[in-house]
């Protein structure tokens, strides 16, 4: 995706080891999934994930 109007706005993305970091705290204070309207178009159906994870054998 093109960022370069968000940029030009001076918007900067987040380093990647400060996403993770903080992702990894919520997750371990008991984070639970959020709720999204659109998240069918930004990834695939929690039953679905769940399936691959479960065949790969993660919980």
């Amino acid at each position: 995706m093109d960022a370069s109007k968000a940029v030009a706005t001076g918007m900067r993305c987040r380093p990647i080891e400060k996403t993770v970091a903080d992702a990894w705290a919520w997750m371990r204070a008991d984070g639970h999934r959020v709720e999204h309207p659109r998240w069918a178009e930004h990834g695939i159906a929690p039953e679905k994930e769940a399936a691959i994870l479960a065949a790969l054998g993660h919980r």
